[in-house]
């Protein structure tokens, strides 16, 4: 280490080299108290335990070079999976002591970082880290666009609890600041709705399970829609949370798939329940008889949708006929126009028909008289009996073979 003497500038650069001798580098390095130069000597050498002791020991000396977490977090960064074990190991105080600054262990934008593999730092981050999970998981999935199914299915029960953890605080009157934990419920809520509405990747069967039924009835519905459950989601909507628009809004979304939505709808409404769909759950007090006045406007509005055989019905028998007559009216309208579409289909499909068979007829009728004295015109050779050929449009006939020998010519030309 004669650059020790000479040039402090030149020792990085030869310990870079990996060309000193271990024992006799560390030995000098640490009587002149080179603990930079100390760490690049370990870590060329692959000793990167003792990298990671020597740069946590300095992170609480005032006045190091190394004081602080960032080496620690840039060292770790670029050790990769083969070092996952001292990853975890050395990652544990930066997180505890910086938890958004030492996150960028497991998400800034490097491949060996994006290489990790993503279900054991959850794993450790879930036992030891829990307030990372959530955000770990949004970097993974948002910015990296991971499609895995366990992931999704994590982070949809991470959001959950973490809103359920909230909403129970403020029950028992722990919150000191209870504006600012409403404040992070309606924050929470918000991710978890538009988690649940614009991830393909989690599994509703299974993220339903640890949904409560007295609680977070909108998300509920949100993946009952997911399971195409629509008499639950209209359930939800109406008989408890009483909100009709987003009950006609979900069947507008829904229309196409199922046909009978609006029809179901309106028997929610039509036929309310006298015991709530869930446990500690109570009945929303404008729907606990049929509202005429919201029906009527529904029928109105979504007559085109509504099929008048399944809803007449079930209207009750006192509801006067004036009052549905708009509905009625325009229903009518459209099964006239049903009917005489497919009147109109099915005379355009019998012409097609005729006409088809007309085009059969006409070339069934054509023939060719092969004669022996008749020449293949490209071959110039007469035809054998029984002959095989090919007639074209123009009514010229060849040899069959020498028709595929002009098809593979001329398809070897045009490629």
């Amino acid at each position: 280490m004669f650059a020790l003497q000479t040039n402090d500038s030149l020792v990085a650069p030869l310990l870079r080299l990996n060309q000193c001798h271990l024992e006799e580098s560390e030995k000098t390095l640490k009587k002149h108290d080179k603990i930079s130069e100390l760490i690049i000597l370990y870590q060329m050498n692959g000793k990167h335990k003792k990298s990671l002791e020597l740069l946590k020991a300095q992170a609480s000396v005032e006045g190091s070079s190394l004081f602080g977490y960032d080496r620690t977090i840039k060292y770790l960064q670029q050790l990769g999976s083969p070092q996952l074990s001292l990853i975890f190991e050395f990652c544990d105080w930066v997180l505890k002591e910086a938890p958004e600054e030492g996150l960028r262990i497991f998400t800034d934008n490097f491949i060996e970082v994006e290489n990790l593999p993503r279900a054991s730092v959850l794993d450790f981050l879930l036992s030891r880290h829990k307030g990372l999970v959530i955000p770990y998981l949004e970097h993974v999935i948002n910015v990296w666009k991971d499609n895995n199914t366990l992931l999704h299915n994590v982070l949809a029960k991470q959001y959950r609890e973490k809103v359920h953890n909230l909403l129970e605080e403020i029950k028992r009157e722990e919150s000191e600041d209870k504006s600012n934990a409403k404040e992070n419920i309606r924050k929470y809520r918000e991710k978890l709705c538009d988690f649940l509405k614009n991830s393909q990747n989690y599994s509703p069967e299974v993220v339903l399970k640890d949904f409560p039924t007295n609680e977070l009835l909108v998300e509920r519905a949100l993946i009952l829609g997911r399971l195409k459950e629509h008499e639950k989601v209209l359930a939800i909507y109406v008989q408890v949370l009483g909100d009709v628009q987003k009950a006609a809004e979900y069947c507008e979304a829904n229309y196409a798939d199922d046909k009978d939505i609006f029809a179901t709808l309106l028997k929610t409404l039509l036929k309310p329940v006298r015991e709530p769909p869930y446990e500690n759950v109570e009945l929303h007090p404008d729907f606990l008889r049929p509202n005429e006045d919201i029906i009527l406007e529904l029928l109105n509005k979504y007559a085109e949708k509504i099929d008048p055989y399944v809803v007449v019905p079930l209207l009750p028998d006192d509801m006067p006929a004036q009052s549905i007559w708009k509905y009625l009216e325009t229903a009518l309208r459209v099964e006239i126009a049903e009917h005489h579409e497919k009147e109109m289909m099915i005379g355009l499909l019998k012409a097609e028909i005729q006409r088809v068979r007309r085009q059969i007829r006409a070339e069934e009728s054509k023939y060719v008289v092969l004669t022996e004295f008749t020449v293949c015109p490209q071959c110039k050779k007469r035809f054998t009996n029984p002959p095989a050929f090919v007639r074209y449009p123009n009514g010229e006939v060849v040899h069959l073979s020498c028709h595929d020998k002009y098809a593979q010519s001329t398809s070897s030309t045009s490629s």
